[in-house]
């Protein structure tokens, strides 16, 4: 019998989303042949990329390379600017929006030979749903609610009706669908009157962290993203924690630029320290977070996708052994009301600061959320879920 072939389209690079990652091994480690059609951005990204799978047959095919200067990629950027810029001004929509090279993406795979593609983000999404009507074998992974994405200034350059119609399409018609939370799949279901997709947490495979000892008495907060950056809790953060007394300091790992971090310490007005990483490597990241003592998972309600999904960072704080300080959005609570492994906090109260305090105040307390967190961590993490994952596609090929 032939081996099955799996596409999976994607438009960001595989060291700078884990969810793609970990499917991507796991189907390969099954037997299953891999492809994933992406766009390439930079050279570094691209060497963690192939670091990343070298153990692995899976295949990393670029249909779009913007990483050198030509009349072709200079086309593209034009093409997407244009396409952000009518959206913007007349309200006029095109798909080309949606990233870089949408035709790139529809003239590989179009006729492209496989027993099921796997969509991940919006531009494959659209993709995906143009080849539902072609007959192929289509799933979708809805990493976000993409039609509900972004701050409001953001949403202004998207493509909204286009991203609605291509959303109702894969929840309806696609051959299987999974989103990051129960509240995110219900929700999706309500809003486009379809089945509830499959829930795939975004866990991590437990890791083997040597535990260190604890090196200053200072209690330590520990925050974490792609982007340290305004819309994320941030400056709420520290306008809360100005009003302690404590002696702690707040850690930040992410990409800044020097403005907006020097926006944050001197919003901090030297009561506390402000530390700043640059990102590392998947595989450092779990014992880098194990060095802290609290970490902060404070999305905003708004848009309602961040309000509903539950991100990585949240995740990856129970797989390194830190109690959680988390913001009650629908999601993150699906986790917090169930599990004692922390605190829930509306970051918008002026006193959610206090909830701090009690974790910082009484260590016996704090020890016991660490015992929490480590019973959590056995039931969420990607051992548990890729089962789930696995029976989803051993069902539709």
């Amino acid at each position: 019998m032939a081996t099955k072939k799996i596409v999976i389209i994607t438009q960001s690079h595989l060291c700078r989303n884990p969810r793609v990652l970990k499917e991507a091994l796991l189907l390969a480690k099954h037997g299953y042949q891999i492809e994933i059609v992406s766009t390439f951005f930079n050279d570094a990204l691209l060497a963690e990329d192939l670091a990343l799978i070298k153990n692995s047959s899976i295949k990393l095919t670029p249909v779009v390379d913007i990483r050198t200067s030509s009349t072709k990629n200079l086309w593209l950027k034009i093409q997407r600017k244009l396409s952000v810029l009518l959206i913007e001004k007349i309200k006029f929509e095109t798909a080309y929006a949606l990233g870089y090279g949408i035709n790139n993406y529809w003239q590989y795979l179009k006729n492209h030979p496989a027993d099921l593609f796997i969509c991940h983000q919006e531009l494959a999404t659209y993709i995906g749903v143009k080849l539902l009507n072609k007959g192929k074998n289509i799933a979708f992974d809805f990493e976000d609610w993409y039609a509900k994405d972004l701050l409001p200034s953001a949403q202004k350059k998207r493509p909204l009706k286009i991203l609605e119609k291509t959303e109702r399409k894969a929840l309806k018609a696609g051959n299987a669908c999974w989103t990051t939370s129960q509240s995110l799949a219900n929700e999706l279901a309500n809003y486009y009157n379809c089945q509830i997709p499959a829930v795939i947490f975004n866990v991590f495979p437990q890791p083997n962290i040597q535990k260190e000892e604890k090196t200053t008495q200072e209690f330590q907060l520990f925050w974490f993203s792609q982007t340290i950056g305004a819309g994320r809790g941030l400056e709420e953060l520290i306008i809360g924690l100005k009003k302690t007394d404590r002696k702690f300091s707040l850690h930040l790992l992410g990409n800044v630029n020097k403005n907006y971090q020097n926006h944050l310490i001197k919003l901090a007005e030297n009561q506390f320290e402000v530390h700043f990483y640059p990102i590392i490597g998947v595989d450092e990241l779990p014992a880098f977070i194990a060095k802290f003592d609290l970490g902060l998972a404070l999305e905003l309600s708004h848009p309602e996708s961040r309000n509903l999904t539950i991100t990585n960072k949240f995740f990856q704080y129970l797989q390194s052994g830190l109690p959680i300080l988390a913001s009650d959005t629908k999601g993150q609570q699906e986790i917090m009301l169930q599990h004692q492994i922390g605190a829930s906090i509306k970051i918008t109260d002026p006193k959610w600061h206090e909830q701090l305090l009690f974790i910082m105040d009484y260590p016996m307390h704090y020890h016991q959320l660490k015992q929490n967190v480590a019973s959590a961590a056995a039931q969420y993490n990607w051992e548990v879920e890729q089962q789930k994952l696995l029976a989803i596609i051993n069902r539709i090929i």
